[in-house]
Protein backbone atom coordinates (compact mmCIF):
# COMPACT_ATOMS: atom_id res chain seq x y z
CA UNK A 1 0.00 0.00 0.00
CA UNK A 2 1.44 3.39 -0.94
CA UNK A 3 2.78 5.84 1.93
CA UNK A 4 0.35 8.63 2.74
CA UNK A 5 0.90 11.07 5.25
CA UNK A 6 -0.26 12.28 8.75
CA UNK A 7 -0.69 15.36 10.37
CA UNK A 8 1.72 15.64 13.52
CA UNK A 9 0.22 18.00 15.94
CA UNK A 10 2.68 17.92 18.28
CA UNK A 11 5.37 19.42 16.05
CA UNK A 12 2.67 22.07 14.54
CA UNK A 13 2.31 23.23 18.29
CA UNK A 14 5.94 23.76 19.26
CA UNK A 15 6.54 25.38 15.92
CA UNK A 16 3.77 27.65 16.48
CA UNK A 17 4.45 28.70 19.65
CA UNK A 18 8.47 28.93 19.03
CA UNK A 19 7.23 31.34 16.02
CA UNK A 20 4.63 33.85 18.40
CA UNK A 21 7.73 33.24 21.02
CA UNK A 22 10.59 34.61 17.86
CA UNK A 23 7.96 37.40 16.94
CA UNK A 24 7.18 38.50 20.67
CA UNK A 25 10.92 38.66 21.55
CA UNK A 26 12.25 40.36 17.99
CA UNK A 27 9.15 43.09 18.30
CA UNK A 28 10.64 46.43 20.00
CA UNK A 29 8.05 47.66 20.82
CA UNK A 30 6.59 45.36 23.52
CA UNK A 31 7.13 47.75 26.57
CA UNK A 32 9.68 46.44 28.98
CA UNK A 33 12.08 49.32 29.65
CA UNK A 34 9.90 51.08 31.44
CA UNK A 35 10.37 50.60 35.31
CA UNK A 36 7.72 50.81 38.21
CA UNK A 37 5.87 53.77 39.28
CA UNK A 38 6.96 53.66 42.72
CA UNK A 39 10.62 53.18 41.45
CA UNK A 40 10.34 56.59 39.54
CA UNK A 41 9.10 57.86 42.95
CA UNK A 42 11.94 56.56 44.71
CA UNK A 43 14.19 58.04 41.45
CA UNK A 44 12.84 61.83 41.83
CA UNK A 45 12.58 61.91 45.64
CA UNK A 46 9.10 61.64 45.61
CA UNK A 47 6.24 60.94 48.40
CA UNK A 48 5.10 57.36 48.20
CA UNK A 49 2.14 56.91 45.95
CA UNK A 50 2.69 60.56 44.88
CA UNK A 51 1.90 59.48 41.28
CA UNK A 52 -1.13 57.67 42.29
CA UNK A 53 -4.53 59.37 41.49
CA UNK A 54 -3.08 61.69 38.76
CA UNK A 55 -4.63 60.35 35.62
CA UNK A 56 -5.42 56.82 37.14
CA UNK A 57 -3.63 54.23 38.67
CA UNK A 58 0.11 54.65 37.49
CA UNK A 59 1.36 52.18 36.56
CA UNK A 60 4.85 52.41 34.98
CA UNK A 61 7.05 54.67 33.19
CA UNK A 62 10.46 56.33 32.76
CA UNK A 63 12.20 59.46 34.16
CA UNK A 64 14.53 62.21 34.20
CA UNK A 65 16.36 64.11 36.69
CA UNK A 66 19.49 67.06 37.01
CA UNK A 67 20.60 69.16 39.35
CA UNK A 68 21.17 73.20 39.09
CA UNK A 69 21.78 76.00 40.82
CA UNK A 70 19.52 79.29 40.53
CA UNK A 71 18.54 82.38 41.71
CA UNK A 72 15.36 83.99 43.50
CA UNK A 73 13.17 85.38 40.07
CA UNK A 74 14.96 83.04 37.57
CA UNK A 75 13.02 81.38 34.69
CA UNK A 76 13.29 77.44 34.28
CA UNK A 77 12.03 77.05 30.11
CA UNK A 78 12.42 74.03 28.23
CA UNK A 79 10.76 72.49 24.95
CA UNK A 80 9.15 69.88 24.58
CA UNK A 81 6.25 66.98 22.59
CA UNK A 82 3.97 64.72 24.10
CA UNK A 83 3.58 61.49 21.88
CA UNK A 84 0.98 58.85 22.67
CA UNK A 85 -0.58 55.42 20.87
CA UNK A 86 -3.47 56.08 23.47
CA UNK A 87 -6.69 56.74 21.66
CA UNK A 88 -7.78 60.53 23.36
CA UNK A 89 -11.83 59.67 22.02
CA UNK A 90 -12.01 56.62 23.32
CA UNK A 91 -10.67 55.60 26.58
CA UNK A 92 -8.64 59.02 27.38
CA UNK A 93 -10.55 59.42 30.65
CA UNK A 94 -9.51 56.31 32.02
CA UNK A 95 -6.09 55.54 30.13
CA UNK A 96 -4.83 58.37 30.91
CA UNK A 97 -1.22 58.67 29.91
CA UNK A 98 0.85 61.50 31.80
CA UNK A 99 3.81 63.42 32.06
CA UNK A 100 4.77 66.01 34.30
CA UNK A 101 7.40 67.88 36.08
CA UNK A 102 9.11 68.18 39.90
CA UNK A 103 11.23 70.63 41.67
CA UNK A 104 12.84 69.40 44.46
CA UNK A 105 10.30 66.30 45.21
CA UNK A 106 7.44 68.39 45.04
CA UNK A 107 4.08 66.87 43.98
CA UNK A 108 4.40 66.37 40.18
CA UNK A 109 2.99 68.86 38.43
CA UNK A 110 1.49 67.72 34.92
CA UNK A 111 2.57 68.62 31.64
CA UNK A 112 0.52 67.07 29.18
CA UNK A 113 -2.61 64.05 29.22
CA UNK A 114 -4.16 61.94 26.96
CA UNK A 115 -7.46 62.83 28.09
CA UNK A 116 -7.20 67.22 27.97
CA UNK A 117 -3.78 67.78 25.71
CA UNK A 118 -4.74 69.31 21.96
CA UNK A 119 -3.42 66.72 19.74
CA UNK A 120 -1.89 68.08 16.48
CA UNK A 121 -4.87 66.69 13.76
CA UNK A 122 -1.81 64.02 12.53
CA UNK A 123 1.33 62.66 13.91
CA UNK A 124 4.67 63.01 11.69
CA UNK A 125 6.20 60.37 14.22
CA UNK A 126 5.88 56.78 14.43
CA UNK A 127 2.84 57.05 17.68
CA UNK A 128 -0.81 57.79 16.36
CA UNK A 129 -1.00 61.64 17.95
CA UNK A 130 1.28 63.79 18.80
CA UNK A 131 0.48 67.51 20.67
CA UNK A 132 3.59 69.17 18.66
CA UNK A 133 6.16 71.21 20.03
CA UNK A 134 5.13 72.74 23.63
CA UNK A 135 6.98 74.81 26.04
CA UNK A 136 7.17 75.36 29.67
CA UNK A 137 8.52 78.26 32.09
CA UNK A 138 8.25 78.38 35.60
CA UNK A 139 9.40 81.55 37.69
CA UNK A 140 11.61 80.02 40.59
CA UNK A 141 10.57 81.25 44.12
CA UNK A 142 13.82 81.01 45.99
CA UNK A 143 17.71 81.40 45.61
CA UNK A 144 19.79 77.74 46.19
CA UNK A 145 20.23 74.42 44.18
CA UNK A 146 17.17 72.83 42.67
CA UNK A 147 16.69 68.99 41.58
CA UNK A 148 14.48 69.23 38.62
CA UNK A 149 12.69 65.46 37.26
CA UNK A 150 10.23 64.94 34.28
CA UNK A 151 8.41 61.68 33.75
CA UNK A 152 6.47 59.93 31.45
CA UNK A 153 3.76 57.33 33.36
CA UNK A 154 1.69 54.39 31.80
CA UNK A 155 -2.00 54.47 33.35
CA UNK A 156 -3.57 50.97 34.28
CA UNK A 157 -1.26 48.81 31.52
CA UNK A 158 1.08 49.16 29.02
CA UNK A 159 -0.48 47.83 26.40
CA UNK A 160 -0.12 51.08 24.41
CA UNK A 161 2.83 53.58 25.05
CA UNK A 162 3.48 56.93 25.51
CA UNK A 163 6.44 59.03 25.36
CA UNK A 164 7.55 63.04 25.60
CA UNK A 165 10.55 64.71 23.39
CA UNK A 166 11.98 66.77 25.50
CA UNK A 167 15.03 69.53 24.27
CA UNK A 168 16.54 73.07 25.09
CA UNK A 169 16.62 73.30 28.99
CA UNK A 170 17.30 77.32 29.98
CA UNK A 171 17.38 79.17 32.66
CA UNK A 172 16.92 82.84 32.37
CA UNK A 173 17.39 81.80 28.26
CA UNK A 174 20.56 80.66 28.89
CA UNK A 175 21.36 77.10 28.18
CA UNK A 176 21.21 75.09 31.23
CA UNK A 177 24.68 72.07 31.24
CA UNK A 178 23.92 69.34 29.28
CA UNK A 179 20.29 70.18 28.63
CA UNK A 180 20.32 70.44 24.48
CA UNK A 181 21.58 66.51 24.38
CA UNK A 182 24.26 67.46 21.91
CA UNK A 183 26.91 65.02 23.24
CA UNK A 184 25.22 62.66 21.98
CA UNK A 185 24.93 61.29 25.93
CA UNK A 186 23.51 62.30 29.26
CA UNK A 187 25.25 64.97 31.05
CA UNK A 188 24.69 66.52 33.69
CA UNK A 189 21.10 64.27 33.56
CA UNK A 190 20.18 61.27 35.08
CA UNK A 191 18.15 58.39 33.17
CA UNK A 192 15.64 55.72 34.40
CA UNK A 193 14.19 53.19 32.50
CA UNK A 194 13.23 53.90 28.52
CA UNK A 195 15.37 56.78 27.50
CA UNK A 196 17.40 57.99 24.23
CA UNK A 197 18.65 60.73 23.00
CA UNK A 198 17.86 60.75 19.25
CA UNK A 199 17.72 63.20 16.48
CA UNK A 200 14.66 63.57 13.87
CA UNK A 201 14.48 60.15 12.63
CA UNK A 202 11.78 59.81 15.27
CA UNK A 203 9.70 62.13 12.50
CA UNK A 204 9.52 65.26 14.63
CA UNK A 205 12.81 67.29 14.54
CA UNK A 206 15.17 68.90 17.80
CA UNK A 207 13.72 72.34 18.20
CA UNK A 208 17.05 73.38 19.11
CA UNK A 209 20.55 71.86 17.54
CA UNK A 210 20.38 68.37 16.38
CA UNK A 211 19.60 66.04 19.30
CA UNK A 212 16.83 65.61 21.77
CA UNK A 213 15.96 63.47 24.84
CA UNK A 214 13.43 60.60 23.90
CA UNK A 215 11.75 59.49 27.37
CA UNK A 216 8.78 56.38 26.70
CA UNK A 217 6.60 54.64 29.06
CA UNK A 218 7.43 51.47 27.06
CA UNK A 219 10.67 50.95 25.22
CA UNK A 220 13.35 52.87 23.58
CA UNK A 221 12.57 50.96 20.39
CA UNK A 222 8.95 51.83 18.25
CA UNK A 223 8.92 50.42 15.11
CA UNK A 224 6.18 51.43 12.65
CA UNK A 225 2.89 49.49 13.19
CA UNK A 226 3.92 47.73 9.53
CA UNK A 227 7.05 45.92 11.05
CA UNK A 228 5.00 44.43 13.70
CA UNK A 229 2.56 43.12 11.11
CA UNK A 230 5.58 41.81 8.96
CA UNK A 231 6.90 40.09 12.09
CA UNK A 232 3.46 38.16 12.47
CA UNK A 233 3.00 37.02 8.97
CA UNK A 234 6.90 35.86 9.31
CA UNK A 235 5.95 33.75 12.28
CA UNK A 236 2.79 32.54 10.48
CA UNK A 237 5.40 31.47 7.34
CA UNK A 238 7.59 29.88 9.91
CA UNK A 239 4.70 27.70 11.16
CA UNK A 240 3.28 26.57 7.67
CA UNK A 241 6.70 25.73 6.72
CA UNK A 242 7.29 23.76 9.79
CA UNK A 243 3.71 22.29 9.40
CA UNK A 244 5.09 20.86 5.85
CA UNK A 245 8.38 19.43 6.63
CA UNK A 246 6.58 17.43 9.12
CA UNK A 247 4.08 16.23 7.25
CA UNK A 248 6.74 14.54 4.93
CA UNK A 249 8.85 13.44 7.63
CA UNK A 250 5.98 11.09 9.29
CA UNK A 251 4.90 8.21 6.73
CA UNK A 252 1.80 5.91 7.56
CA UNK A 253 1.66 2.89 6.02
Amino acid sequence: MPASYVFPRRPLLAAAVLAVAFALIAAPARAGDAVSAPEIESFLGLSTDALQGIGGPAFNGSALRTSFTAAAGDVLSFRFNFLTNEDPDLLGDLINDFAFITLNGADPTVIAEVATTPFAAASSTLFSVESGLLSFSTTLAASGVYTLGLGVVNVVDELLSSALLLDDFRINGVGLSGGGFESGSLTDFEGLGAFAIVGGAIGSPAPEGSSQLFLSNGSTAVPEPAGVVSLLVGASGLAAGATYRARKATPRD
